[in-house]
């Protein structure tokens, strides 16, 4: 998430871009097999930043939860290529705009 400008709770500090295995991430949840990230949970961590669009890409994602952040902008119209998502709170954060109409393809979204 390099649209993450502050983390002053150094929650992030151990997301490596070159680690090829995520599933040890603070926030990172994946499947039995650690085959795909199934889950981003980063709630109260005073990040600051926005929602970077390449969130769109961890296609196995069913649950992203950035609640009680400082994020800012706008949500991706890109994280409605998350098929598998069913839960997306991005609540109390500073995002602004429209939730992108895209996001109504999302077929398993049972919380948002």
């Amino acid at each position: 998430m390099e649209a993450i400008y502050e983390d002053p709770n150094l929650v992030l500090s151990n997301w490596n871009a070159l680690d090829a295995d995520p599933c040890r991430w603070t926030g990172i949840t994946c499947n039995m097999e650690r085959q795909h990230v199934i889950k981003i949970n980063i709630s109260d961590s005073s990040l600051k930043g926005f929602l970077a669009p390449e969130m769109g890409l961890v296609t196995y994602l069913q649950e992203l939860t950035l609640r009680r952040n400082n994020l800012i902008g706008t949500i991706p119209k890109e994280l409605s290529m998350l098929k598998f998502l069913q839960v997306l709170d991005l609540g109390v954060n500073q995002l602004t705009g429209i939730i992108p109409p895209e996001l109504g393809n999302l077929t398993s979204l049972v919380k948002m």
